[in-house]
């Protein structure tokens, strides 16, 4: 496979699977849970044996239709909706999860899933850090967090708070993606939408760049950076 794709080795643990199990531990005798951005479905699938009731929601319609085909469990309901403006009542939710926080849209997010949680239900995200495919982000100049204005580490927290919720844990994780050329690495930026209005045509003399500032021992390397955090609304 690391021949043919572009791969992460992390520095620690990887956070996609300490996020996964936060997710299974936090889920055990919840009635009603959230999954707010769950592209391919995988978290949904690994809580669907501990809550009750799953709800998968996601804007990309895409993504939805391939998270149901690959989902069995009869307790995930799968919706189209925005983070930003979710169907659903006050106080729907006991436990609610997103590995997605876009940059500016984070706050309103917060204030959407503060507003769906009952008292007492816990938030489980995963956001990009500041530093997240950095080295890409400088030779494009721009990215989805370009430019870096306040490390992760104090923009969470205080987006947290700001939206009535508690923060309860925090940690980020590091590594570099590894590209073993252009090609790979031209379509990992397709597929992953880390520059905004990225054309492989347009951008042509760009990616040349990349690889030539880029290109190491492992293929084109850049930086990951991901954040896990858990918080909750207070009664």
């Amino acid at each position: 496979m690391r021949e043919r794709a572009c791969y992460v080795e992390w520095e620690g643990d990887d956070p996609a699977v300490v996020f996964s199990d936060l997710a299974c531990i936090h889920a055990q005798g919840i009635h009603t849970v959230l999954d707010a951005g769950c592209g391919d479905g995988h978290v949904s699938r690994c809580v669907a044996g501990f809550a009750n009731e799953i709800i998968a929601l996601d804007i990309s319609l895409v993504a939805l239709n391939n998270a149901a085909r690959t989902t069995e469990a009869l307790n995930v309901t799968f919706v189209r909706a925005d983070v930003k403006a979710l169907p659903f009542a006050n106080d729907s939710f006991d436990l609610v999860f997103s590995r997605s926080f876009p940059g500016s849209e984070t706050a309103h997010a917060f204030s959407e899933m503060y507003r769906t949680m009952r008292a007492g239900a816990v938030l489980l995200g995963t956001t990009m850090g500041e530093l997240h495919r950095i080295e890409t982000q400088e030779v494009f100049g721009r990215g989805l967090m370009w430019p870096p204005v306040k490390p992760v580490r104090f923009s969470i927290p205080e987006t947290l708070q700001a939206a009535g919720l508690e923060m309860t844990s925090f940690a980020e994780y590091y590594g570099r993606m590894c590209c073993p050329d252009i090609t790979a690495f031209t379509a990992e930026l397709d597929a992953q939408m880390i520059i905004p209005g990225f054309d492989a045509d347009k951008d042509a003399a760009l990616l040349r760049e990349i690889a030539r500032k880029l290109t190491t021992e492992c293929g084109i390397q850049d930086t990951t950076h991901t954040a896990v955090f858990a918080a909750w609304k207070p009664g």
